[in-house]
């Protein structure tokens, strides 16, 4: 009897682990279900907010602006684009990270720009492996003086230029790969008035696409590439495209001709018997 009972003992014992086991089982599975449902939707909610949240545009805007501003050719990589692109581009990003009156001036009103600030801007813009090439350099609006000595920028205060504007039309990732479809606006024309005073914007003289990663406290900028429109055509080529008037391959028309003359049949071209006839008439008019 006591063994009967001890027996019995034992297995109700091993039943109630069993079923202590698998309730914590099931407690730690759906624990995890719940874990990966809420990363997944954080997940989902940051993207959307960086998709469609219109601050998030207009901060990325302000962050492509001073590449998109001078309308650079497209490039696959920092490391394949132009120096002098890059170095431009880190230029004005840091001119525009803060206030011209918080800039260290010369006696002559000059901005003081240190190498090193421009050297910041360029990995925040491009990412840590871009070596700019300091040298001075310009165009026909403004130069860039620098100063060996100081290692340095000197530019002026008041400077205006006329530049596109970057507006983000559309927005798509893959991974921490994003993709821009970016308008160019063109300059002065942030805002148009029509015939009856309202107000709307212009249409981008044309839409490129500009490639950012994903990194630890923002963006890098890894590639520009042609847009939707222009990816594949050949801008040389563009205009030598001319259309077909008929589909009648020339061998077979020559071949014709040739049947015709051998035949005696005339050869003349529609235009010429035209033309004949137009001379026949006036002829007759005149003996008339």
């Amino acid at each position: 009897m006591e063994n009967k009972r001890s027996s019995i003992v034992k297995t109700t014992m091993n039943r109630r682990k069993r079923k202590t086991l698998g309730t914590i089982g099931i407690v730690v599975f759906a624990m995890a279900v719940i874990g990966f449902i809420t990363v997944a939707i954080t997940s989902i909610n940051m993207t959307g907010r960086i998709l469609d949240n219109t601050k998030e545009k207009q901060k990325l805007e302000h962050f492509i602006l001073p590449v998109i501003m001078f309308d650079p050719l497209t490039f696959d990589s920092p490391q394949n684009a132009d120096p002098l692109m890059l170095l431009q581009s880190s230029v004005w990003s840091t001119l525009l990270s803060k206030d011209r009156d918080q800039f260290v001036k010369d006696d002559y009103g000059m901005i003081i720009l240190p190498a090193t600030d421009v050297d910041v801007q360029a990995a925040k813009l491009f990412g840590p492996d871009v070596k700019l090439q300091h040298k001075s350099f310009g165009d026909y609006e403004i130069s860039y003086v620098y100063d060996e000595e100081l290692k340095a920028y000197n530019i002026p205060v008041a400077t205006q230029m006329a530049v596109y504007t970057p507006k983000i039309l559309k927005i798509t990732h893959k991974g921490d790969l994003y993709t821009l479809e970016v308008g160019y606006i063109p300059p002065g024309n942030l805002w148009q008035t029509d015939a009856e005073g309202n107000t709307y914007e212009p249409e981008p003289d044309k839409i490129m696409l500009v490639e950012l990663k994903k990194v630890k406290g923002g963006y890098n900028i890894v590639a520009l590439k042609d847009g939707p429109d222009t990816q594949g055509v050949d801008p040389s080529q563009a205009q030598l495209v001319t259309p077909q008037v008929s589909s009648i391959d020339e061998d077979e028309l020559a071949s014709e001709d040739e049947s015709a003359a051998e035949n005696g049949e005339d050869t003349s071209s529609g235009e010429d018997i035209e033309n004949s006839s137009s001379s026949s008439a006036s002829s007759e008019s005149s003996s008339k």
